[in-house]
């Protein structure tokens, strides 16, 4: 009925973060939604208006997957697991955190999109860096393959090209070790 039950007031804040670095790890972060693990945010749950930010992540043998994501009003999170040793999800696709928790941040979000009276959680904008950060955090969506790396003229050096194959039959060479 909009009594308010009880006010504990706010305790005065410090801000513990300098702003620009702040501003900067925000908008790394807005990549992750917008083209990273978290893109389903926007794809498949429909939060497309809406400034976000946030990181997915999942624990080894895919026991654990946590999403935390926050706007310029709110912050949400959850993480999907279990205490026992013996619950794990089958493989990657299944436990990362992109398909574990962030499903359960993303409908929260759209529901409160939907709330009558609370629609303008999204409003506002994210605090964007100073220009030369920006210019700096402009780089490619990917790093090269080793084999367009070892096309690329500039990376001809027969030493960089032996150490890449050296890193690629290494990565082939490993075992992959199953626990059951």
């Amino acid at each position: 009925d909009g009594q308010v039950l009880a006010d504990f007031g706010c305790e005065p804040q410090e801000q513990v973060v300098d702003s620009v670095y702040a501003a900067t790890m925000t908008r790394m972060l807005e990549s992750v939604a917008t083209v990273g693990t978290a893109s389903r945010l926007r794809w498949r749950y429909g939060l497309y208006n809406v400034p976000l930010a946030g990181k997915t992540g999942t624990s080894q043998n895919h026991a654990d997957g946590w999403f935390i994501g926050y706007t310029p009003k709110l912050v949400v999170g959850a993480w999907v697991g279990g205490d026992s040793p013996l619950v794990r999800f089958r493989n990657f696709e299944y436990g990362q955190g992109a398909a574990t928790a962030l499903p359960v941040c993303a409908l929260f979000l759209r529901q409160v999109i939907r709330e009558p009276g609370l629609e303008n959680w999204k409003e506002g904008a994210f605090h964007q860096p100073p220009p030369e950060i920006l210019r700096r955090l402009d780089c490619p969506l990917r790093i090269k393959s080793p084999e367009e790396l070892l096309r690329d003229s500039l990376m001809a050096d027969s030493l960089f090209r032996d150490s890449l194959r050296l890193a690629d039959s290494l990565l082939l060479d490993m075992p992959v070790l199953e626990s059951g």
